[in-house]
């Protein structure tokens, strides 16, 4: 089988504002080069990936979290590019490209598809949130670096952001549940299915090495993502945050983390969004002024 190779390409005119002024905040100035998204998917050699590489390319939600990279004014193209890996895989970012294995897809998919899963959380959320937040969340990797964006705290934490910001601002109608799906992703990272589990996790102790990754630990994304999501719209998804049972000293200072992150946003990266190109790919977004609803 041949390799289904995608090519996403965007021109446009170099952003206008002063370089000087980037460089103050320490970013890259914008850049007249073309912002091009390359779309790889190799077909897998091991037939059980089969599902997963059909997935990647019917996948609404995949297809639109790699649209929202063709916004930005980049120096160089990135590549995403999905394929067989060894053992169950991961996702990576190295040197412009993104690397998502179809067994980190299958994972996914077995996850939403598990009579476990519980109730809050549908098959398709359980699917469409965790595809879209890989892509969103490696793809953020590419962006720092060709920005040259900086960042106090590690980069790992700063594109869960990235990831957890684009999706309520770019996805609204579909947040609720997109979320929903991260978090349930996040409770199956800690071997757990439901929030009720969690108390059975109290006493297990996770191996010292896994306080020395770069990530933060699965609970800790896990209440992180809820956290931004109801300073984002409390209402929304007060009931998430209820069954998540947010300590109320974290969910108290929520708003104030979700409006840090939109003006991170607004501040080091707007400046290299292509506001026309952004309002008629995304009409209904809030993502290059991002007000807090």
């Amino acid at each position: 089988m041949h390799t289904i190779i995608k090519w996403l390409t965007v021109t446009g005119t170099c952003f206008a504002a002063s370089s000087a002024a980037a460089q103050a905040i320490g970013t890259a100035p914008a850049q007249s080069t073309p912002a091009t998204i390359h779309v790889i998917h190799e077909p897998p050699t091991d037939p059980s990936q089969q599902a997963a590489y059909e997935l990647v390319q019917r996948d609404t939600t995949f297809a639109r979290a790699r649209d929202v990279f063709t916004l930005f004014k980049l120096p160089k193209p990135i590549t995403i590019r999905t394929r067989g890996c060894s053992g169950r895989g991961g996702a990576w970012y190295y040197e412009g490209t993104v690397t998502i294995c179809y067994g980190y897809f299958q994972t996914i998919l077995d996850n939403a598809r598990s009579p476990e899963r519980p109730s809050w959380v549908s098959e398709e959320a359980a699917i469409a949130g965790p595809v879209a937040d890989v892509v969103l969340h490696e793809g953020a990797h590419a962006l720092f670096e060709f920005l040259k964006t900086p960042l106090l705290g590690r980069e790992e934490d700063a594109a869960d952001m990235f990831a957890t910001f684009v999706l309520l601002n770019v996805f609204r109608a579909d947040a609720k549940a997109l979320i929903s799906g991260i978090a349930y992703s996040y409770l199956n990272d800690a071997r757990a299915r439901n929030f009720t589990d969690l108390p059975t996790l109290e006493n297990r102790v996770p191996p010292s090495r896994a306080y020395g990754g770069a990530h933060s630990t699965p609970l800790q994304r896990l209440y992180s993502v809820i956290c931004h999501a109801s300073g984002f719209d409390e209402a929304a998804f007060r009931e998430l945050k209820v069954s998540s049972d947010l300590p109320a000293w974290r969910a108290g200072g929520c708003e104030d983390e979700y409006n840090q992150i939109a003006h991170a946003f607004r501040t080091l990266l707007v400046p290299h969004i292509d506001a026309d190109r952004a309002k008629a790919m995304f009409p209904d977004a809030n993502l290059t002024s991002a007000p807090a609803p």
